[in-house]
């Protein structure tokens, strides 16, 4: 399945392949070594990673259960860490 482009900057994103995280540390540790995350939008879900934003977009995600929630900027380094 390709990937598509970045969705809007207040998308939500929720762990992928029934993951959870319980803290909002693990869950930016995954996100930053590029492992999918489930955008939702209507009745799609798409799987996507931080390989597929840009430095200087917001993401919020959902998390612990989709009881917690936190924002991240992303980063030109978070981008240089990511392997392809």
């Amino acid at each position: 399945m390709g990937r598509t482009t970045a969705p809007s900057s207040f998308a939500t994103l929720t762990p992928a392949y029934l993951k959870d995280y319980k803290s909002k540390k693990a869950l930016l540790e995954e996100f930053r070594a590029g492992k999918d995350f489930v955008y939702n939008h209507g009745v799609v879900a798409t799987y996507i990673s931080i390989r597929d934003y840009d430095a200087g977009q917001m993401v919020k995600f959902r998390y612990n259960n989709l009881r917690h929630a936190c924002f991240y900027t992303i980063t030109d380094d978070d981008k240089k860490e990511v392997k392809s």
